[in-house]
């Protein structure tokens, strides 16, 4: 009785034992390489749907092969799933996975685990490709890519600039940029958001397309988003590196401290045989700037913080005075820390933050600041310096002043 007992216990297991898919019968089990994974894109009807092969992802996208290497953005997805695996690997619209199923997927993809930059750069040298395309795999040749439609007379400076933005795949998220080393330095500015350094790279003294020196994050819509990448470079003294794809006119000095940046700048000290010049050249890669790719300071980011483009005709003014309905408001406190609890000050802060808040709500509302508003929030910064000015004297002068000039840009 008990024999008969215990069979009928242990048959369903062995039933079980054969339920789903046989190993012999999934490929990716008995072949090298990853899953075929068919997939969407938004927005609807402009990508049908699409089987290609899995061959790495992290928390900003996934990297795919069909006639060559792609990347795809999880939030740029309508569909994505591995067939035959069921549920537990099909991401929803827009969503990006949670560790549990990104760890599932990365299981059935050729890198399990994941691509640095180094083999990224092998596997597009086995392709022969140049770069990772982006966009719509089912719809664009990878004689489209961005970097092969540069001209063939285009400048170092704008094939280091396309090169970088194509390896940005791999560190759009700040926990992958953290795991490939980076670290944040100094605070959020306002016109180029925080600033994430890779040491190792930067003594280096090279310029490496696929290990950006410095990255650029900001909250956009309370998500962190790369927004851009750095390099820099330092020199002794009078000596300049010249060398430089886009010298001088891409390049600014830091002087070796980043307060300087965002109008912040009493910290440039004099140079001298023995001073280390430190230089850096901004290339924003995910957020159009006005002033060209290659400037410093991004004025349209207060604007893209709160989910709205740069309205015409914006310039510095009006943007910081945006800023300040956008967090901009506490990097200029710390700006004034020597102002301490100034009745005055924080008077005059409380007034422009007002401007903005509203001017945040209209737009907010229809989409778009309007010209009048920009007018206002021009006037509302001019206001707010020249009050702060006369309560702290010229010392407070610097924090309002533009740092980097129109001679900097590169367009």
């Amino acid at each position: 009785m008990r024999i008969r007992y215990a069979l009928l216990l242990v048959l369903p297991l062995l039933a079980a034992c054969r339920h789903g898919i046989p190993v012999e019968a999934y490929d990716t089990a008995v072949r090298p390489g990853g899953a075929m994974v068919t997939l969407s894109r938004k927005p609807p009807g402009t990508a049908p749907t699409t089987a290609t092969e899995l061959i790495a992802l992290d928390t900003a996208g996934v990297y795919l092969l069909a006639d060559s290497l792609w990347f795809l953005r999880w939030r740029d997805l309508q569909r994505f799933s591995v067939p035959k695996l069921g549920v537990p690997y099909h991401v929803s619209k827009g969503a990006v996975p949670d560790v549990v199923q990104r760890k599932r997927l990365q299981m059935v993809s050729r890198f399990p685990q994941g691509m640095d930059a180094a083999l990224l750069a092998r596997v597009l040298e086995a392709l022969k490709q140049d770069s990772v395309n982006r966009g719509d795999v089912s719809q664009t040749s990878s004689q489209d890519s961005p970097a092969q439609r540069l001209p063939a007379d285009a400048s170092p400076l704008e094939r280091l600039a396309d090169s970088a933005t194509h390896m940005t795949g791999l560190l759009a998220d700040r926990e992958a940029a953290r795991a490939a080393g980076y670290r944040r330095i100094g605070t959020d500015f306002p016109g180029m958001g925080e600033h994430w350094l890779h040491v190792p790279t930067l003594l280096t003294g090279q310029l490496d397309p696929a290990h950006p020196t410095m990255l650029a994050f900001a909250p956009i819509q309370g998500r962190p988003t790369l927004i851009g990448v750095g390099f820099v470079l330092t020199s002794e003294g009078a000596a300049l590196p010249t060398w430089a794809p886009g010298w001088p006119d891409a390049w600014h000095e830091h002087s070796g401290l980043l307060s300087a940046e965002s109008g912040v700048g009493e910290d440039r000290a004099p140079v001298s045989a023995s001073s280390t010049r430190v230089w850096v050249l901004h290339v924003w890669t995910a957020l159009a700037n006005p002033e060209g790719r290659f400037y410093a300071d991004n004025w349209a980011l207060p604007f893209a913080r709160a989910g709205l483009p740069a309205p015409g005709g914006v310039d510095a003014d009006a943007a910081r005075a945006f800023s300040l309905a956008v967090g901009g408001d506490a990097f200029l406190r710390r700006a004034l820390v020597y102002a301490d609890t100034n009745v005055l000050v924080e008077q005059a802060l409380a007034d422009a933050r007002l401007v903005a808040d509203a001017v945040r709500e209209r737009a907010v509302g229809s989409g778009h600041v309007q010209p009048d508003d920009v007018a206002r929030l021009r006037a509302s910064w001019q206001a707010l310096a020249e009050r702060v000015t006369a309560e702290l004297g010229p010392r407070a002068s610097s924090v309002f002043a533009i740092q980097h000039s129109a001679a900097h840009t590169n367009r």
